[in-house]
């Protein structure tokens, strides 16, 4: 798979590789976790009860679940480190350069969004819910609706760092 940026502005490119590497990450890695899970509960490799007394479930559950949701925050902070125009200042205001280095930085970012479905799979891998496990699946798909830097943010930063003040 070739996600080089080929012409000078080529935003449906830079748009495709970061909507690529999006659902490759927070919505394909998620799934298949999911998959691997009923696959293993299935085949009797995972608990199918809690491992944990009930208390001590719920507590991981809630806990995972906070930090898990504190994840879309930091995600977002993150985003917004990653994508400052003095962080895209060495292209030399080459496009092809800009939108390599923010087709790198996503991948991070999406990283970061996606980690709450490996909490849901650990929570699963301890005998929680498929109920519980898909809890953590749509917090990692709301964190990535999030993070995704959108067309407009992706364009102003190109202005700044094409044209600093």
């Amino acid at each position: 798979m070739n996600n080089s940026i080929e012409s000078p502005h080529d935003w449906d490119s830079l748009r495709a590789t970061i909507a690529r590497r999006g659902v490759l990450i927070n919505i394909l890695v998620p799934f298949l976790l999911l998959a691997v899970g009923y696959l293993f509960r299935k085949l009797g490799m995972l608990p199918e009860f809690p491992t944990l007394d009930e208390s001590a479930h719920n507590l991981l559950l809630y806990i995972l679940g906070a930090v898990a949701v504190g994840e879309i925050a930091v995600a977002f902070y993150l985003r917004k480190i990653l994508f400052q125009p003095a962080r895209f200042m060495a292209t030399n205001r080459s496009f092809a350069a800009f939108a390599e280095i923010c087709a790198n930085n996503v991948i991070t970012v999406f990283a970061l969004g996606a980690s709450p479905s490996i909490y849901g799979f650990v929570l699963y891998a301890l005998g929680g819910t498929i109920e519980q496990f898909i809890f953590f699946i749509l917090i990692a798909l709301i964190a990535y609706r999030a993070v995704r830097p959108d067309k407009e943010l992706l364009e102003k930063l190109w202005e700044n760092v094409r044209m600093p003040q």
